[in-house]
C-alpha cells in the first residue's frame, strides 16, 4: 500500500470532519484493536447501517453506511498508520475515525488507508464503511503506531484462537496477512532505496553537465558513449552521457582526489567487468 495521507490538526479542520455521526446503530458491537494487530472482517447486508450528514454541503440528505466498527487506545503523540487490504467483494471503502467519549469526528479518508497523530490521549472508534453494498466484503484492517504498553494487558493469541476455531484455516489466514505486511515492507523499503538511488542520480548527472559538459544519457540504449563510475563508501554508482571532444567515448573513474575523469584502459576495463554489450559495461 503501499503513499499515505497525513492528517495533521489543520487538515482535520479543513478536510476531514465534512461528515458528522448522527445514529449509532444499536446492534452495533465494536471490536478492540491493539497495535500491530491485523483483523480479519467482513462488511455484509446484515451489518449495521450508520447514518451520516455532510455538514459543509447545505441541505445534504442522511447517508446511510454499511460497516463495522473498532476501538482502540491512544496516547496524545502517537502516530497512527491505519492499513485496509481488501480481499474480495470490491467495495469502495469510506474510514472514520473518532474520539470515543466526545464523538467528535478526528480523520475521514475515501483510500484504502490514512496516517493520524493523535492529538489528545483516550478511546478511539474507527468505522470502515462500504459506500456501495457488497454481499461479503471481505477485508483485513492493521493498524501501527500505537503505544505498546497497550499491549501488555491482553493475551493477544488467545483472543486470535477464539476467532478463529479452526487451526487450519487461522494459520492459512495469519501466513497471509504475515506476506501482505512483509510485501507492504519491502514495497516502502524498495520505494525508499529507488528514491534515494534517483535523487543521487540525479545530482551526479547535474555534476556531469556542469564540471565536463557532458549531456546525460540512458545507460540502456546499447551506443558509444562515455561511461562513468563515481565510487563512494564502498557504492559504486554508473552514469553515461554524450562524447565530447574533451572527453572521447570510453570508461572513467571520477577521481575525488584530483576532481578529474581518469580514463580506464582497455585492460582494466576488462578485468572489473564480466559482461560488457557494444562496449558497455552491464555486469560486474
Amino acid at each position: 500500500m503501499k503513499g499515505h495521507k497525513f492528517f495533521n490538526r489543520l487538515a482535520v479542520s479543513l478536510l476531514i470532519a465534512g461528515l458528522s455521526l448522527t445514529n449509532i446503530p444499536a446492534n452495533a458491537t465494536a471490536e478492540q484493536l491493539y497495535n500491530n494487530d491485523a483483523i480479519d472482517g467482513e462488511i455484509s447486508r446484515s451489518s449495521p447501517n450508520y447514518r451520516f450528514r455532510n455538514m459543509w454541503s447545505p441541505n445534504t440528505p442522511v447517508e446511510e453506511l454499511r460497516g463495522e466498527e473498532y476501538t482502540f487506545n491512544a496516547e496524545e503523540g502517537d502516530e497512527i498508520d491505519v492499513n485496509l487490504d481488501i480481499e474480495r467483494g470490491g467495495f469502495s471503502p469510506v474510514l472514520v475515525l473518532f474520539h470515543a467519549e466526545t464523538n467528535k469526528q478526528m480523520a475521514y479518508s475515501q483510500n484504502n488507508s490514512f496516517t493520524y497523530r493523535i492529538p489528545r490521549s483516550g478511546e478511539y472508534k474507527l468505522l470502515v464503511l462500504a459506500k456501495n453494498n457488497p454481499r461479503n466484503g471481505r477485508y483485513t484492517l492493521e493498524i501501527s503506531g500505537l503505544d505498546d504498553r497497550y499491549n501488555e494487558t491482553r493475551d493477544r493469541w488467545d483472543d486470535r484462537a477464539d476467532r478463529h476455531r479452526d487451526n487450519r484455516e487461522y494459520d492459512r489466514q495469519n501466513n497471509r496477512r504475515d506476506n501482505r505486511r512483509d510485501n507492504r515492507q519491502n514495497n516502502r523499503r524498495d520505494n525508499r532505496q529507488n528514491n534515494r538511488q534517483n535523487n543521487i542520480s540525479s545530482d551526479r548527472q547535474q555534476f556531469l553537465e556542469d564540471e565536463f559538459g557532458l549531456r546525460p544519457l540512458d545507460c540502456r540504449l546499447r551506443r558509444t558513449m562515455v561511461i562513468v563510475n563515481f565510487r563512494e563508501n564502498g557504492d559504486n554508482y554508473t552514469l553515461c552521457a554524450e562524447p565530447t571532444r574533451s572527453i572521447p567515448a570510453g570508461t572513467y573513474d571520477y577521481n575525488y582526489r584530483t576532481r578529474n575523469l581518469d580514463a580506464k584502459t582497455p585492460e582494466e576495463f576488462k578485468e572489473q567487468c564480466r559482461v560488457s554489450v557494444g562496449g558497455m559495461c552491464i555486469s560486474r
